[in-house]
């Protein structure tokens, strides 16, 4: 069995090459970490589907046995012993079925019981699930909601990608416990030169999941073509997995080009082309869309279909615009220009910082975290 060097342990779900959005997270995280701070970080990976690949990536990963939490907490006492533990929680990743990992929180209390001197720091990218009572998410909400307020007791730090969920958590933390907003990073990448607005063709962007982007045609195909003629637009680029029905649906005046799925850096070079990223992210954050800090971080203008709330720092008709009541087109350089400020502000080098302060401070805090009694595995 090999060991590993001091540094932070990151248990995920998943990582690349297999598609998964909070794994590129990770994995962006991970490679900011070490260009800028030289902290090293190694992966605890969930998906009993994943495997190293040996030379295409710089961090190395363990296959992890989800579910077992005598097994994966081994691992942990093996694997964490010289560093920090930083893990991403999103429910459903680590128990597809309940979105309640009661045998992860267990192996992490056993864990910080038997080795106190360890320190955890837990980024929410989700909490609970809720909706009406007549669907399923309902009935198992109140047991994910307090099996994330344990890990979030148990955890020494916490951070989360958007406000509301930040809120949450504070209720459930000890007053002098902060809880830092950092919204997602761009799964593919960050560039650091851009044409101007003016000066890159006349092009829209459509990237993402192929459900999202079918409801996106369906739900705002008329008013898109109506914006492209006043923005004098004409081309739409088709990012992604192919859609349900095949083709889109005709857009009369704009030509589709369909590039299917494309790596990081192909997708990168499209929307440095476009000026306009359209999203439809049903009722998401934005904060928390990681096709929404795509397009601000390669400088175009987010066109959303929902009425988001501001929040998080986003506005609308600032950073963001409605394709239902747009605003006037000379606004759309200017909107442009804020989201990727926005962006900016919590690139992948901000946030390296961040976690890599964070990391100084809990290893040398003697404070112990409040641990929940182990709960029993539901399996």
């Amino acid at each position: 069995m090999m060991t590993m060097d001091p540094g932070v342990l990151q248990i995920v779900p998943c990582l690349p090459p297999l598609i998964d959005g909070l794994g590129d997270h990770a994995f962006a995280l991970a490679a900011a970490l070490q260009k800028h701070t030289a902290t090293a970080s190694h992966f605890l990976v969930c998906d009993p589907a994943w495997n190293v690949i040996t030379g295409q990536r710089d961090a190395r990963g363990i296959p992890a046995p989800a579910g077992d939490a005598a097994a994966f907490g081994k691992l942990l006492a093996e694997h964490a012993h010289h560093g920090v533990v930083l893990l991403h929680y999103v429910g459903y990743a680590y128990d597809a079925r309940q979105g309640r990992p009661d045998w992860l929180l267990n192996a992490l209390t056993t864990w910080r019981q038997a080795q106190p001197e360890r320190r955890l720091i837990t980024m929410f990218h989700e909490l609970y699930a809720s909706g009406p009572p007549w669907r399923k998410a309902f009935w198992l909400s109140a047991g994910q909601q307090r099996l994330a307020a344990d890990l979030a007791r148990l955890s020494d730090a916490c951070f989360t990608s958007n406000g509301h969920y930040a809120a949450w958590l504070l209720k459930h933390l000890p007053s002098s416990r902060p809880c830092p907003v950092w919204p997602v990073l761009s799964n593919v990448g960050e560039p650091t030169e851009l044409l101007p607005y003016d000066q890159r063709p006349a092009a829209v962007a459509l990237f993402g999941r192929a459900p999202n982007r079918a409801r996106a045609y369906q739900r705002g195909g008329d008013a898109l073509v109506a914006l492209c003629r006043r923005l004098n637009l004409s081309e739409v680029h088709d990012l992604g997995a192919p859609l349900p029905d095949g083709r889109p649906a005709e857009l009369p005046g704009l030509t589709i080009h369909q590039h299917g799925i494309l790596p990081p850096a192909g997708v990168s070079r499209v929307l440095a082309q476009c000026r306009v990223g359209y999203l439809d992210n049903a009722t998401g954050r934005l904060s928390k869309s990681g096709v929404f800090a795509a397009y601000a971080s390669h400088g175009l203008a987010p066109l959303v279909e929902c009425h988001y709330p501001d929040e998080d720092g986003l506005f609308r008709d600032r950073h963001l615009a409605n394709i239902m009541a747009p605003p006037v087109a000379e606004a759309f350089p200017s909107i442009a220009r804020e989201a990727q400020m926005w962006y900016r502000g919590h690139s992948s080098t901000e946030l390296a910082r961040f976690v890599a302060e964070t990391i100084t401070r809990v290893a040398t805090s003697s404070s112990t975290p409040t641990q929940p009694t182990p709960l029993p595995n539901l399996r």
